[in-house]
């Protein structure tokens, strides 16, 4: 488990229990990779297959508790139940989520008990994009419809702005991935960011030119090249739900390469 620690903000990555998938590469891959030797061993094998991680974040500052995408775009429901255990022993049952933040729609996630077809967070506003949510409604996000299930019951509020949901928590447009497409500044100003998946994997810090069907791919480059040259100028914590632990990537002082491991 990795944590964070943004001003009076803390981050931790809950990782999905005994989630795997390493990802072959071909040989011109590899060596374009391993022009990054910071994503060894963490991010890639000795192989340089890519490691995809599974997990939520859980900002909170001992008082509001926000549950970032929540394992999103893997939607086994045999997995829902050591999900939930999984953040119990990070401190956290379902009752103490306050906010559950969508920062687009990919799978369904842990939003809903998939026994019930119920919001697995009985408590929590559940923030979920409204242009998504209308693509949703259109068909274009099959599997996804227990979203569906959340707004009837009361508890989901679509958004098309940015959102402060505390002093130093910001949901604010990262747009490409999807027709909406947001992501979580912590801090103030920010110190960390989750990026929901405008990035699939560290190895796109690397070359952000990479892309694989997005929404929007030359606005999805612009808005990653343009968040990598904050997080650079302001010393930011990148962190990804898809990524391996530990889960981000450090921006400090810079380095022939640019970039190091959290």
């Amino acid at each position: 488990m990795t944590r964070w620690q943004v001003e009076g903000w803390t981050i931790t990555r809950v990782a999905d229990p005994g989630f795997a998938l390493e990802l072959p590469q071909d040989d011109a891959t590899r060596a374009t990779l391993q022009r990054s030797p910071w994503l060894h061993p963490a991010f890639v094998t000795d192989e340089w297959a890519l490691r995809v991680g599974s997990s939520t974040l859980v900002v909170t500052d001992g008082d509001l508790v926000v549950v970032v995408d929540p394992w999103l775009a893997f939607d086994d429901p045999d997995r829902h139940a050591p999900r939930m255990a999984a953040l119990a022993a990070a401190g956290w049952g379902p009752d103490d989520v306050d906010v559950v933040v969508n920062s687009h729609i990919d799978g369904i996630g842990a939003n809903v008990d998939p026994a019930t077809g119920m919001p697995a967070f009985p408590r929590a506003r559940y923030l979920v994009p409204g242009a998504e949510m209308e693509a949703l409604a259109a068909g274009e996000r099959a599997g996804c419809e227990g979203h569906l299930e959340v707004e009837r019951a009361g508890l989901l509020e679509r958004y098309d702005e940015p959102v402060q949901l505390a002093p130093g928590l910001v949901v604010d447009a990262l747009p490409g991935h999807n027709v909406g497409h947001y992501g979580v500044f912590v801090g103030d100003p920010a110190g960390a960011v989750v990026v929901g998946h405008l990035f699939l994997h560290p190895a796109q810090i690397a070359n952000p030119d990479s892309v694989l069907g997005d929404h929007d791919p030359a606005t999805l480059v612009a808005t990653r090249r343009a968040l990598l040259t904050r997080c650079e100028q302001e010393g930011m914590v990148l962190i990804g739900p898809l990524f391996e632990a530990p889960g981000g990537v450090s921006f400090g002082p810079a380095r022939e390469d640019g970039w190091h491991g959290a």
